[in-house]
């Protein structure tokens, strides 16, 4: 009975020295973790973030070092901030970083990469524009490339990068505007806006879509481009056709001028050419040759044009009937009452 009473104390002694270990390595790490001040914790995001830029995460690096600034704003960790926002590509976030850690020279980390820090700058500063934003009304939201950055009025003009720029300014109580401008590098531009009121019809106008209704007696008529008057349907066939019969009449006069030329001097077949008495006569001849010319040419174009006279009118002709058979068709609708509104019942043509 004694021996079993002496192994159940030793039993509970082990217990309990396990106990206080257990204890005593919890409260220790407790104490260690309670010693780690804010500046550790900063330093040690500040390594991360070192780290995710070594390896090229920009992202995360940023993340890391905005934390460590939540912890210890100081300009080194700024800096930081700001080189991560020029990897990324946000040049105005990274420009006002960089020139508010530049602005504390007594910083040991500053003074050592002042000028490297300086270079970055500039070269921030070359992508980088000024927008002056104005509206007639205060407390309106500006949108620079979908991104809210400011509401009037201003306290002081934006910073952008030079490029295409989308300006958009948005509020209740007025109609939003968008614009889109191109703006130099290092340029200055202001743009102002006048602003619309929003009015009752024009919000319920802009909330739910225009609903035309039909009745079952009204018709569904397809646009149609308006009629040509009938009087210049047929005014260029006839100029054509008028022009090309003209044109056949001078062939006929060309003509007639050739036989006149070629029967100043008959044809001596022993000679094998023209007879001519004088000196008059055969210039009159020779003329000959020069209306056989232009009555081919008159004769052709005449014909030509004539053709196209015919043609273009027999076109219209087909034309107007056309026009005149679809006019004489009508299309009615039938409404339909549905659970999801209107439906309109297409006809057939009556």
């Amino acid at each position: 009975m004694a021996s079993w009473n002496s192994r159940s104390r030793s039993r509970r002694v082990a217990v309990a020295c396990a106990l206080c270990v257990l204890g005593a390595a919890r409260l220790g790490a407790a104490q260690q973790a309670e010693a780690l001040s804010p500046a550790a914790q900063a330093e040690a995001c500040i390594e991360r973030g070192v780290a995710a830029r070594v390896r090229g995460d920009d992202d995360a690096a940023l993340v890391e070092f905005r934390r460590a600034f939540a912890l210890t704003p100081t300009a080194r960790v700024q800096g930081q901030i700001a080189l991560a926002e020029q990897a990324l590509g946000q040049w105005s976030d990274a420009e006002r970083d960089l020139q508010q850690a530049l602005a504390v020279r007594s910083d040991p980390w500053i003074q050592r990469n002042e000028p490297a820090l300086q270079q970055a700058l500039l070269g921030l500063q070359t992508r980088l524009a000024t927008l002056d934003v104005r509206t007639d009304a205060p407390g309106v939201q500006v949108r620079i490339n979908e991104r809210v950055v400011a509401t009037t009025p201003l306290a002081q003009p934006l910073r952008v990068a030079a490029g295409t720029v989308i300006i958009e300014v948005s509020s209740e109580r007025f109609v939003s505007q968008r614009r889109t401008i191109e703006i130099a590098p290092r340029a200055l531009s202001r743009e102002a806006f006048t602003m619309v009121a929003r009015s009752a019809s024009s919000e319920s106008a802009q909330s739910e879509p225009r609903r035309e209704e039909r009745t079952a007696a009204s018709p569904i008529v397809a646009p149609q481009s308006p009629p040509q008057p009938r009087a210049l349907r047929w005014m260029g066939p006839t100029i054509v056709g008028g022009v090309g019969a003209a044109v056949l009449v001078s062939s006929a006069v060309f003509a007639a001028l050739r036989g006149v030329a070629l029967g100043q001097c008959p044809y001596d077949e022993a000679r094998m050419g023209l007879a001519c008495t004088t000196n008059e006569t055969f210039a009159a001849a020779s003329a000959g040759p020069t209306w056989t010319t232009a009555t081919n040419v008159t004769l052709v174009a005449g014909a030509a044009l004539l053709l196209s006279g015919g043609a273009w009118l027999a076109i219209n002709a087909a034309s107007s009937r056309s026009n005149d058979q679809r006019s004489a068709r009508r299309v009615w609708s039938a409404p339909i009452a549905t659970n999801t509104g209107l439906l309109l019942m297409v006809g057939g043509a009556l």
